[in-house]
């Protein structure tokens, strides 16, 4: 089966500046390395051997060195251009324009996950389609889903209490379904929404629904206090167990893309940090 990944990272960063006003904000690192790391090391898991990250064309330059490092991993990973209509929807749409690929996982580039049979989870769900949800506290800034009298319903950063289940940023999209991102509406934001994608897949009986459980970590990065948070925990995690995660040599490494002696070639060059001792440590396992 065909599987393509998608990364969402043309955002223009707004809630993360100054720090974003010289640098696209999914290259800030998070903790050791860039927070694009996390939901690429994903995609690959979730059996992504090709992944397109939608970028700005003001952007192209600091996604090269990215996209050449992946490339050598075995994941052929192309940059794609947003258009000038911003929001979720345009992003994929022009992400899979022409694309031929059965299933679509989509991923926003500042979304963190964590959690023991995460994936598995997700590769299990028959759903054609599905979005994934979290219970979290402040769900008003999210979109959010919630029931109503003609049934579930999603509605992005409701001023009223809907209740605690709020989407994530990981989407998956089954091909025959890709009409649903041509002809979008721009909503009052100026920007086409997630939420009407995703509704009118409810509406369709098309979208299932993956709740996460208190074991998995989700967390947005793009404000100050998530890229703190999500660091701090990246951080701790391996001090105190020695466990990393987001590690796309280890994901390609875990997926077969690549055997020890590649992955030994591959960071002959890395300066001795714990980083790149935390790799050598996988040719012993």
């Amino acid at each position: 089966m065909s599987v393509l990944g998608v990364i969402c990272a043309a955002g223009k960063g707004t809630r993360l500046r100054p720090a974003t006003n010289f640098i696209n904000k999914h290259l800030l690192p998070i903790y050791n390395k860039p927070m694009i790391y996390y939901p690429l090391s994903n995609l690959i898991m979730l059996g992504c051997r090709r992944v397109k990250i939608v970028i700005n064309d003001s952007d192209i330059k600091q996604f090269k060195d990215i996209q050449k490092h992946i490339n050598s991993m075995g994941i052929l990973v192309e940059l794609v251009f947003q258009g000038k209509e911003q929001g979720i929807p345009s992003a994929i749409r022009d992400a899979i324009v022409g694309e031929k690929a059965e299933t679509i996982y989509v991923m926003l580039g500042d979304n963190i996950f964590f959690g023991s049979g995460f994936i598995d989870k997700i590769l299990k769900d028959s759903s054609p389609n599905l979005t994934v949800v979290k219970t979290v506290r402040n769900p008003k800034e999210f979109g959010v889903l919630h029931q109503t009298n003609e049934g579930l319903k999603i509605t992005e950063k409701p001023k009223i209490d809907l209740g605690n289940k709020a989407v994530t940023g990981l989407y998956r999209f089954n091909r025959n379904y890709s009409d649903e991102f041509l002809n979008l509406k721009v909503s009052k934001r100026n920007e086409t929404e997630i939420a009407d994608v995703l509704n009118n897949l409810l509406e369709k009986n098309a979208l299932g629904i993956l709740e996460l459980t208190r074991a998995t970590l989700w967390l947005d990065a793009g404000n100050f206090d998530g890229l703190l948070k999500s660091s701090n925990f990246v951080s701790i995690l391996n001090e105190r167990q020695g466990q990393d995660f987001g590690v796309v040599e280890e994901s390609a490494l875990q997926m077969g893309l690549i055997e020890k002696n590649q992955l030994q070639l591959l960071i002959r060059h890395y300066v001795d940090n714990d980083y790149k001792f935390y790799l050598e440590r996988l040719f012993d396992g």
